[in-house]
């Protein structure tokens, strides 16, 4: 499993890395000449040798293609791995990595809370910056940035599909956690303006089980067309006890 999950992190900080590789090619003029970027990747989930050299050697692979595919504008990629063996240590540098750490754009950990620091910091030193999960989603800012959908065009296309189907009414139920909440509220926005009857919101403490959502579905009195509820992707349904 620990192989398997440290094989999909080597794969998501190449496509990463390559991804913010092109962002600076674009930063740069047109022509773009005998120019030189550092890439900081920025690790928190494990100290070890084996996995920091095995990050080192995907980034490699992606800046080599970059280097060879770029050869005609003389640009050159190259990188530095600050590795940390949890995310307090890691958060603790967070400022010598943006601002001292002599590089120009930073691939940096996943983990929500922090990604939001992350992307603070990227302002103030106005150094761009990816997150190396797709998942999590960036506010808007000047140089940090992600590939995955901003909280209101997931709620825009929710509510496409619920008008579709001639929903009524919609019962959120939802976790705690920083990044459940803050899409939430905005689900709740865009539904409304929407017209959508979106009653009542269910906050659980984290983990959210099955068996207490469906408590709270089931306590919910629906009409004949029935009061139809979202439920969020982060639901464990093998957990039995609620």
């Amino acid at each position: 499993m620990l192989a398997s999950r440290h094989c999909h992190m080597r794969s998501k900080y190449f496509w990463q890395c390559y991804v913010l590789c092109g962002v600076l090619l674009g930063l740069c003029g047109n022509p773009c000449a005998a120019v030189k970027y550092h890439i900081g990747t920025y690790l928190a989930e494990s100290c070890a040798i084996d996995f920091t050299q095995s990050v080192n050697d995907t980034v490699q692979r992606a800046l080599n293609v970059l280097n060879e595919r770029s050869i005609a504008t003389s640009v050159d990629f190259t990188h530095t791995v600050f590795s940390y063996c949890d995310e307090a240590t890691a958060l603790a540098n967070i400022e010598y990595v943006f601002g001292g750490s002599g590089h120009d754009a930073v691939i940096g950990i996943a983990t929500y809370p922090f990604h939001n620091s992350f992307a603070a910091f990227s302002d103030v030193y106005k150094k761009p910056y990816i997150a190396s999960n797709s998942f999590v989603w960036t506010h808007v800012t000047d140089y940090a940035f992600s590939s995955s959908n901003s909280y209101h065009q997931t709620a825009v296309v929710l509510g496409q599909i619920l008008d579709y189907f001639k929903w009524q009414g919609v019962v959120s139920i939802t976790t705690d956690d920083a990044y459940w909440y803050d899409l939430t509220t905005e689900l709740y926005i865009q539904l409304n303006l929407m017209n959508f009857n979106m009653k009542k919101n269910v906050a659980f403490k984290s983990p959210l089980t099955h068996e207490k959502a469906t408590r709270v579905l089931s306590a919910i009195e629906t009409s004949e067309k029935g009061k139809n509820n979202f439920i969020p992707y982060d639901f464990d349904y093998n957990k039995k006890n609620p």
